[in-house]
């Protein structure tokens, strides 16, 4: 069989558009389970509460970004924070010395 350049090429473009919108989107690197665990009993809001919070994102490092979004749960000492980049659904726990309320 013989490959189709032009859809090879179309593909390609494809492919490398949606890994650099991967890659601007990043991947939220949240609390670990350990540290989570030492910040007390989860509380889960009734209603979101907008919040700005600090976030580390892997993008190809990491670095931390402020995003706007929601508190969706909370212990003592950290945040359950979703939002929205990219029309994707995206959520992490934070210390909740990196969240802001509006």
């Amino acid at each position: 069989m013989t490959q189709n350049r032009r859809s090879g090429t179309r593909l390609d473009e494809n492919l490398a558009r949606a890994a650099r919108a991967d890659e601007d989107r990043g991947t939220p690197i949240g609390l670990s389970i350990d540290e989570l665990g030492t910040t007390g009993r989860r509380t889960d809001a009734r209603i979101p509460v907008r919040v700005d919070a600090r976030v580390r994102l892997r993008v190809i490092t990491e670095e931390p970004r402020l995003i706007e979004g929601e508190a969706v749960a909370w212990t003592r000492g950290a945040v359950l924070v979703r939002w929205q980049h990219g029309g994707h659904d995206m959520h992490t726990w934070v210390w909740a010395s990196a969240v802001r309320r509006h």
